[in-house]
């Protein structure tokens, strides 16, 4: 049989968790699970663990038949690898949490699957300062609460005109030695009255010193507007102008509708914004975005998920039970995550097909990885669903990886969306 690759990847906004919906506090009758079978084992399939972009060596990896038994375990290599017999449409689980006792299961793997569980991606990427920019601002605008400045990576308050703030500029925001400064003025509610922007050059890229005086405000702003049709409840959204180095200039957070972004004119129109409806997301990042972008919430937004039940909690294998309503764009994935104590130092993420009885039960743990089971200590569950433009399908999630989610490839317009219930988001 023709080997295919199999990821398991959770970036790090993955394993961060944002409250959605709250759970249902009504829990259903404990459903008993039924005792499992021997385990059956029809081939081999193939594990590679990685930490923040390292192979990670000593990580338990448990391989399991389609009814969850355990059919082997192993520990990874100085390579990070390891292999296991598994059912036909059997399950991989990994340990890929170090500070916090995190598992990760992908359902219906096949023999010959080769996986890679983990973070292949180092965390924050490089940050290393190039030189440090001297801004300086002409003048305070009158009725400003507050003079702001950013290179790309967040906001520093500068408190008086004509005298030099110090800010490191990153190496990778440089554009032909070249690196944008803006500062803004604004108002005692946060919002802009006048802008500021510059390009300046003559960054040392040795960690020196570089004037960054700014020229004088403008008031001239545009908005891009995004009007949201047919939505299921309030909607509201975050918007950043991107440029080539990749720095991002955030706009803030609005509600609608519509929901309305002003932006200074240099700062062109590439654009990423992310659209929130209750428990569902939409997130784009677009080239040369339009300052109106209309979207009918039925077609563009994923249909809600409701209705997550936990079950059988006080066992080492509790079961989940989700409704997804109709409509919306076909998921390519869904993601359950189980969570407990309330602190949450325990995590368990299991990714399978959308199209498979929505419930599932959490395979065995073998007696080494005892203290990594479920107990009833503060047990929550939580379910979504997603899509995304780089997938085509859940074996193209499981070969890809969950982290596309949030870091996902460049293209001149890029789609991701999910529906929560619970505490996840992506």
């Amino acid at each position: 049989m023709k080997a295919r690759t199999v990821a398991l990847v959770l970036g790090a906004g993955v394993v961060a968790a944002l409250v959605g919906r709250v759970l249902t506090t009504s829990k259903p009758p404990a459903t008993p699970v039924p005792a499992t079978p021997p385990s059956h084992v029809d081939g081999i399939a193939h594990v590679t663990v990685y930490d923040d972009g390292n192979p990670a060596a000593d990580r338990w990896v448990v391989f399991h038949d389609a009814a969850g038994a355990v059919t082997a375990k192993a520990k990874t290599d100085k390579d990070g690898k390891a292999s296991g017999g598994i059912g036909n449409g059997g399950m991989v689980t990994a340990v890929v949490g170090d500070s916090v006792f995190h598992l990760f299961t992908v359902m219906g793997v096949m023999p010959n699957d080769e996986i890679i569980a983990g973070d292949l991606e180092k965390e924050g990427g490089e940050a290393k300062t190039a030189c440090t920019a001297l801004v300086t601002i002409p003048e305070k605008v009158p009725g400003a609460a507050k003079h702001v400045v950013d290179l790309g990576t967040g906001v520093t308050e500068i408190s008086e005109a004509g005298r030099a703030l110090p800010i490191g500029v990153r190496e990778r925001f440089l554009v032909d030695g070249k690196f944008r400064v803006l500062a803004e003025a604004l108002d005692d509610k946060g919002h802009p009255l006048a802008w500021t922007h510059a390009w300046i050059a003559g960054c040392p890229n040795d960690g020196g010193v570089v004037a960054a005086p700014l020229p004088a405000w403008s008031k001239k702003y545009r908005t891009f507007t995004f009007d949201v049709q047919n939505a299921r409840g309030p909607v509201s959204g975050d918007f950043a102008l991107l440029t080539k180095a990749e720095d991002r200039f955030s706009r803030g957070h609005r509600e609608g509708p519509p929901v309305e972004f002003v932006a200074p004119a240099p700062l062109g129109s590439d654009a990423s914004y992310k659209l929130s409806m209750g428990g569902c997301v939409l997130r784009e990042t677009h080239e040369d975005l339009a300052e109106k972008t209309t979207i009918d919430a039925r077609e563009r937004f994923l249909a809600p998920v409701s209705d997550v039940l936990l079950g059988d909690e006080s066992t080492p294998r509790p079961n989940v039970r989700w409704r997804v309503d109709d409509g919306g764009p076909k998921p390519d994935a869904v993601v359950v995550r189980l969570a407990w104590p309330k602190t949450r130092e325990h995590v368990w993420t299991v990714a399978l097909a959308p199209d498979v009885p929505r419930r599932i039960v959490v395979p065995q743990l073998p007696e080494e990885l005892a203290t990594w089971r479920p107990n009833a200590s503060g047990l929550t569950a939580a379910v979504a669903t997603i899509e995304g433009s780089f997938y085509d399908g859940f074996h193209d999630v499981a070969k890809k990886g969950l982290g596309l989610m949030e870091e996902p490839p460049e293209a001149d317009v890029v789609t991701a969306r999910w529906c929560a219930f619970g505490e996840l988001d992506f």
